[in-house]
């Protein structure tokens, strides 16, 4: 999926990290529709607003889902290693960006938190991470990651870490969101943020 618009940055890609197994969901969380699309669609169109090119992180075992048959994806390179397989994947595609980094689940995101953290994300750090107003947790997979964490991530995979928040913790800045960001992983949270969104 690629857009170019003025006042875009060059350099940014989106990447909608979608390689998880859904456990505690039960169901593909990229294909629930909160909105008037799937939510890999929903995201990946968000993204396009900011970023240059956008992709689907995703497993090599959801390749034939229908889901993201019309879709620009990466294929994980690494199993079984969780979100930072995506971002190594996607640093060995195009190493030479940064990568605006979101959750599938993120299921109340909008354009305008894409925007506050790419005016605020700090390019002198390898990863740019965000908290949302509330939470004493930094987020590591609703994120900027720059250039330069590619080695960091390379090293980290090479050792076995999986870890992104120790990435953050020791190379990134965090962005204080001025709003909840809602991550929605189980059924009873798919059903309460439905319902609160007919409402509006």
């Amino acid at each position: 999926m690629e857009t170019r618009l003025p006042g875009r940055s060059p350099n940014l890609y989106g990447l909608v990290l979608a390689g998880g197994r859904s456990t505690r969901m039960r169901s593909d969380k990229a294909a629930i529709r909160y909105h008037d699309r799937d939510q890999a669609h929903h995201v990946a169109a968000l993204l396009t607003r900011v970023c240059e090119r956008v992709y689907v992180s995703i497993r090599p075992d959801q390749t034939e889902q229908p889901t993201y048959r019309d879709l620009p994806i990466i294929v994980d390179e690494i199993t079984d290693a969780g979100p930072i397989a995506g971002l190594y994947s996607a640093f060995k595609m195009h190493a030479h960006c940064a990568w605006l980094v979101v959750p599938i689940d993120l299921a109340n995101l909008t354009t305008e938190h894409l925007e506050y953290l790419f005016a605020r994300r700090d390019r002198t750090c390898a990863v740019s991470a965000t908290r949302c107003l509330g939470s004493s947790h930094v987020d590591p997979l609703f994120a900027v990651y720059e250039p330069a964490a590619q080695s960091i991530i390379e090293r980290a995979v090479a050792r076995g870490d999986r870890s992104l928040r120790m990435i953050v913790e020791k190379h990134g800045s965090v962005v204080e969101l001025p709003w909840r960001l809602r991550n929605v992983n189980d059924p009873t949270a798919r059903a309460e943020f439905m319902k609160e969104n007919r409402r509006r």
